[in-house]
């Protein structure tokens, strides 16, 4: 651990107003968040789940909550003729923790469980 001497404690002390004028001029500025990839899970009920109305509804609910328009749904076949829904997309980092949407994408009728598989950040 390093000591200060006394001389650099008050150099440190005549600064910190500096410091404080400094982050006052933040205060107004608005940060830019980053953005995420996203992959979230859904297994249906079944392997007679109509997988087609579930990802229509589950794209909807993703919308509202990420305002991604580009979501890219993959079908995982899984076993016994149950095949689970990935839905890529896009969300800000600002929007939050994604326990929300799973507990809202886990409503939607026909759903058995939701997970987040992946989080990424953007680049570019």
């Amino acid at each position: 651990m390093q000591r200060l001497k006394s001389c650099d404690a008050v150099t440190a002390a005549k600064q910190q107003p500096n410091l404080s004028a400094h982050h006052a001029d933040l205060k107004g500025q608005t940060r830019t968040m980053g953005s995420v990839v996203m992959t979230v899970r859904l297994m249906p009920e079944g392997p007679d789940t109509d997988l087609h109305s579930l990802e229509t509804e589950a794209k909807n609910l993703i919308r509202q909550a990420s305002s991604s328009h580009d979501i890219r749904v993959k079908e995982e076949p899984i076993a016994f003729g149950l095949i689970a829904l990935d839905f890529t997309f896009i969300v800000d980092e600002d929007k939050g923790s994604p326990d929300d949407l799973e507990k809202a994408l886990g409503e939607l009728q026909g759903v058995s469980s939701v997970s987040v598989t992946d989080v990424r950040r953007a680049l570019g």
